[in-house]
């Protein structure tokens, strides 16, 4: 008999291990080796097993899922999924609370609604009973947000977390959208902004050497980036703090340079310079470590601008 034959009779019989293999060789009057035998009877339930394992079908074919089916619920449900996973990686601060952050994501008109409460239950030991502060939040986004916004490469625009964005026009290389944005307050409060940006994308993904600019209205914006693109590097190097720490950055400074009103206070409030934002001014020395956690290329202009001035003084 060959050894083929005898390894489908095996595998017939359910026979798994050498010891009953050779018992059922020896009783059928097979004088073949039962190892080998043992071995072409796995090698013939691999190849069938692979043969009618269900194959994935080509990309864009139609929607994959056990048995080709499409995914658990409907259209819509998907899209905000998908969606509601984008923005809360974008919502990574809200999510420190100390009592934690109930956020809801949800399709409609875009708004931002933040509400934060004190929960005297969170610590214990001999923390017992001091206040955590906890975080409710909802943000509505366009039905369309993931093809409008996160496709274009929109969906965080110089550290802002975008809502929503509608193309305007091209003006040379910059492009022009109407858009809404999330900004950051003090603590964990959040408002939503309508304007527009203006935006020259990076040659690489690169967060850094993309340019952009948020303001009220087109022509503002298109002011706003020429001004930023005037003047800063194009690699984040380190702040001066060693040598000019004593320098003071005005926030006239930081304008002059083309930062957006928008982006200075949400950076500001990011990073814990809440209390230099309120009195409109800071040492080099307070934001060189600021910096290094948060890099913001009009902050750096903005720095060597107050350095050249102290210098002429």
């Amino acid at each position: 008999m060959r050894i083929e034959k005898a390894a489908a009779a095996l595998r017939a019989a359910g026979v798994t291990t050498g010891g009953a293999a050779r018992k059922h060789l020896k009783a059928n009057g097979i004088k073949l080796p039962a190892a080998d035998v043992l071995a072409e009877a796995t090698r013939q339930s691999s190849v069938a097993a692979t043969r009618h394992r269900a194959k994935r079908p080509p990309v864009g074919s139609r929607p994959w899922g056990p048995g080709g089916l499409l995914p658990k619920g409907t259209p819509a449900e998907r899209l905000l999924g998908r969606a509601d996973i984008l923005i809360r990686h974008h919502l990574g601060w809200m999510r420190d609370a100390a009592a934690g952050a109930e956020i809801t994501i949800a399709f409609g008109p875009p708004s931002v609604s933040v509400e934060t409460y004190q929960d005297r239950d969170v610590y214990r030991g001999r923390f017992k009973g001091w206040s955590a502060t906890g975080v409710t939040a909802r943000i509505t986004v366009p039905r369309n947000w993931y093809s409008m916004v996160y496709w274009r490469g929109l969906a965080t625009v110089d550290g802002l977390l975008t809502l929503e964005a509608r193309h305007l026009e091209r003006v040379d290389d910059v492009d022009l959208y109407a858009a809404s944005w999330v900004e950051r307050g003090r603590g964990y409060a959040a408002r939503m902004v309508t304007g527009v940006i203006a935006r020259v994308p990076g040659r690489s993904a690169s967060a850094w050497e993309e340019c952009a600019y948020h303001a009220a209205d087109a022509a503002a914006a298109l002011r706003g980036i020429a001004r930023k693109r005037s003047g800063t590097p194009a690699r984040p190097p380190a702040l001066p703090a060693r040598k000019y720490g004593h320098v003071v950055v005005t926030l006239r400074d930081v304008r002059s340079v083309g930062a957006c009103e928008s982006g200075i206070r949400h950076w500001c409030h990011s990073v814990g310079l809440s209390d230099a934002l309120d009195r409109g001014s800071a040492t080099v020395a307070e934001l060189a470590p600021a910096y290094k956690r948060m890099p913001a290329r009009e902050l750096r202009a903005a720095v060597m601008l107050a350095v050249r001035s102290a210098q002429e003084v």
